[in-house]
């Protein structure tokens, strides 16, 4: 019986190898920014099916979506003000996702100037072939 798990590789767990995943495809993207794109991508989704479902669409995945995305309020779809909640929904998300876009821009641009200066003060030529 030792004799049979003692001819077994020892294998490696799941998080180990997500870890060596990571390591192994490190990018020069920062991972929060990756957090937020993929926030925006989310919130952009949300929107689309916010307005199919403002727009007249009720297919049951359409209405399952803006029911639980209504949970947390006593909001329920039959009221008679449901398309001025979405629509104050759909606002509130576009602010969102401008305000995380703007955060990427705004690093964006200082990582930009910084890589920059820090070329001029060591190689000019370089800087100046790269505009």
């Amino acid at each position: 019986m030792h004799r049979l798990f003692a001819e077994l590789e020892p294998s490696v767990t799941v998080t180990e190898q997500n870890l060596a995943d990571r390591v192994r495809f490190r990018t020069a993207i920062p991972v929060w920014r990756i957090r937020i794109e993929e926030r925006i991508a989310r919130a952009r989704a949300l929107i689309g099916r916010l307005i199919c479902f403002k727009s007249g669409n009720t297919r049951p995945r359409i209405v399952r979506i803006v029911r639980m995305e209504f949970a947390w309020t006593n909001v329920s779809l039959s009221q008679p003000d449901i398309i001025q909640r979405l629509t104050e929904r759909i606002d509130e998300l576009k602010q969102r996702i401008a305000t995380w876009g703007k955060r990427i821009r705004r690093y964006t641009e200082r990582s930009t100037r910084f890589n920059q200066n820090r070329l001029f003060l060591s190689d000019h030529k370089r800087l100046y072939k790269s505009f």
